[in-house]
């Protein structure tokens, strides 16, 4: 955790982190997602949460390999649910990030996938999916009062080439 701790500026914390290959070579790196210590008072909405990746160098050391500060939802971007961002979840070449918030009767759910590549040497969006659902308020508590209202999920073929650092969830989102 020490050595986590040398990539976390001033008044920020660590949200999460996750130790995995991430570039193929053998080594833990480590993803890191950063918090801001004020964001549960601040008023606006998007006090941007940075995520980190960071490699192993060849002498073990961690450096600072790419950094996105919008591809983790804000805390206040979960409406009522509270903080959307549910986990970070690492599986060979690939990493995705989770959210699910939303409030009253409508729900969402948004995972987003890089993968690296190996060639360009560096880690590109992969997927982006979005899941929305509407509650029908004359079920109840059981399985049919989730209705799914929409889902989109986009591939390279959709977006292109996006590198790590380019991608904004918020940009997506629209």
């Amino acid at each position: 955790m020490e050595e986590i701790e040398a990539f976390v500026p001033e008044g920020y914390e660590v949200l999460d982190f996750e130790r995995a290959d991430l570039n193929n070579d053998a080594q833990k790196d480590v993803l890191l997602i950063l918090k801001s210590l004020k964001e549960e008072e601040a008023m606006e909405e998007e006090v941007l949460r940075p995520m980190l990746l960071l490699i192993r160098s060849f002498d073990r050391g961690l450096k600072l390999a790419a950094q996105n500060n919008k591809v983790v939802y804000c805390y206040r971007c979960g409406g009522t649910l509270g903080d959307p961002y549910i986990r970070t979840a690492v599986k060979g070449k690939y990493f995705s990030v989770e959210h699910y918030g939303g409030g009253g009767l409508f729900k969402f759910s948004k995972i987003v996938t890089f993968k690296f590549d190996e060639e360009k040497d560096h880690w590109l969006l992969h997927q982006d999916g979005s899941e929305y659902f509407e509650l029908n308020p004359n079920s109840g508590d059981n399985a049919e009062a989730i209705v799914k209202t929409g889902e989109r999920i986009l591939t390279r073929n959709d977006f292109g080439t996006v590198r790590f650092e380019e991608y904004d969830i918020y940009q997506a989102s629209n």
